[in-house]
């Protein structure tokens, strides 16, 4: 249904510190949440939303969220390690406080099946890049009307097993990322080092402490 790309350009044009739908509450992701822009009219696309997101009006709500996606490229509106209003599920909400939110456009003009397809290619390179966020489908990606009820993302959820293929498709896309797949994640393989070194060197103390302890043993019997 989704051929995911293999890359998707993507702009930082963050919400002024300060502003009232800029929060800036330390957060360390634990998943991510989709929605759909609801926003049809034409050049409504990702840059767009760029604008929208640091106007007086998304201010006054306050909404913000992390990502919106267009068919051709995606923009960044808020730093991975704050939180953003999006879920709806008030100030303390897991939804707000714990996730990062994507928007998906809407947009006439646009090509609604790319849209989706770049989503999923970024919400699979979050999840390999963020190392908070558990590589697990279900339990890392949710939709907006989880936290709160509302009918987003729309788009899937008026589509016969819309929500269903999506996250199968990303839980797809995740197993042929790490499992020898031709686009394996240099993020993934990193960490993967990394956490081979850290066991091997708590092993090496290990065993330092087990001979300090056999020797401390032989001192005071000997």
């Amino acid at each position: 249904m989704w051929q995911i790309p293999k890359d998707v350009p993507i702009f930082q044009d963050f919400i002024p510190k300060f502003s009232r739908n800029r929060p800036g509450h330390s957060m360390q992701p634990k998943g991510i949440t989709e929605h759909a822009t609801a926003n049809t009219q034409a050049g409504a696309n990702a840059k767009a939303h760029a604008r929208y997101v640091k106007g007086p009006d998304a201010a006054a709500r306050p909404a913000s969220w992390h990502f919106t996606v267009d068919d051709r490229e995606i923009w960044q509106h808020l730093p991975l390690v704050e939180n953003g209003w999006h879920a709806g599920d008030g100030y303390n909400g897991p939804g707000n406080r714990s996730t990062i939110g994507i928007e998906m456009c809407m947009n006439r003009d646009g090509n609604l099946n790319r849209t989706e397809a770049n989503t999923i290619w970024l919400t699979v390179k979050l999840m390999l890049e963020i190392p908070t966020i558990e590589t697990v489908i279900p339990g890392t990606v949710w939709q907006h009307w989880h936290w709160n009820k509302k009918n987003c993302p729309m788009t899937l959820r008026g589509r016969a097993n819309g929500w269903a293929d999506f996250t199968a498709a990303i839980a797809a896309e995740l197993r042929r990322q790490t499992a020898g797949g031709d686009t394996i994640d240099p993020n993934l393989m990193e960490r993967i080092k990394r956490l081979e070194r850290t066991v091997n060197q708590l092993r090496t103390d290990l065993d330092g402490a087990l001979k300090a302890i056999n020797n401390a043993g032989k001192a005071l019997t000997g």
